[in-house]
């Protein structure tokens, strides 16, 4: 004779089951880009002079807080 367990409504997950379990949007990634590339912004804006590099850091900062946004919305 087996004994037999209820499990009320529950089941167990294996791997595949998991794997399978989607997220949602990162927010926290989607706003960490964001005050990045507010923070990007006002960095040039208050800068006294716009010279090449201060250009090439600002489209650098600009491109990799746009991806981190863009990777926050696109993770599950």
């Amino acid at each position: 004779m087996e004994a037999v367990i209820e499990m009320d409504g529950f089941m167990e997950l294996r791997d595949n089951d998991l794997i399978a379990v989607d997220g949602g949007i990162n927010w926290d990634r989607v706003y960490a880009g964001t005050m990045g590339e507010v923070g990007i912004i006002i960095a040039v804006a208050a800068a006294p002079e716009i010279t090449v590099p201060i250009l090439i850091a600002g489209l650098i900062g600009s491109a990799a807080s746009g991806a981190y946004v863009g990777y926050g919305l696109a993770t599950n």
